[in-house]
């Protein structure tokens, strides 16, 4: 039997995704390949992804948040952001490796295409803030 292939499919702008659970899948969040179907200004909040081949592989996402998204268990990318992802925020992001054993701050999982600008911010027990902006330039890059 075919299971899905995606639990969350994201076209259209101004969305709101929280408090979610998503698992068993390939893709736990996927948008669309396509420039003409474009989204802009999503969040996603509060989310748990697990047991899926992609956690997060989008295309054509601007304006766009990841708070507090945990993603473990995975088999191929935590997080991937193709072509024309641009001013996409993370912020207290953790990825579990394939054996879900260990957590890590998302800065190590992301893939990324070309000229791709993100911000990655990581609050460490309320005192330390870690930020990088980074605009990545020619090949895909993972970070």
């Amino acid at each position: 039997e075919q299971g899905m292939d995606h639990l969350i499919y994201v076209i259209g702008d101004h969305w709101v995704i929280e408090n979610l659970e998503l698992s068993r899948v390939e893709f736990g969040i996927k948008s669309s390949s396509s420039s003409s179907n474009a989204s802009n200004y999503i969040s996603f909040r509060d989310l748990l992804i697990h047991d899926v081949r992609h956690g997060a592989y989008v295309y054509y996402m601007d304006n766009t948040k990841f708070e507090n998204v945990v993603i473990q268990e995975y088999t191929k990318q935590g997080f991937r952001l193709d072509r024309g992802c641009d001013n996409v925020t993370f912020t207290n992001c953790l990825v579990g490796g394939i054996m879900g054993n260990l957590m890590f701050l998302v800065l190590s999982f992301i893939t990324v295409a070309p000229k791709t600008l993100i911000s990655i911010l990581w609050i460490v027990s309320h005192k330390i803030t870690f930020e990088m902006d980074r605009l990545v330039s020619g090949k895909g890059t993972d970070l």
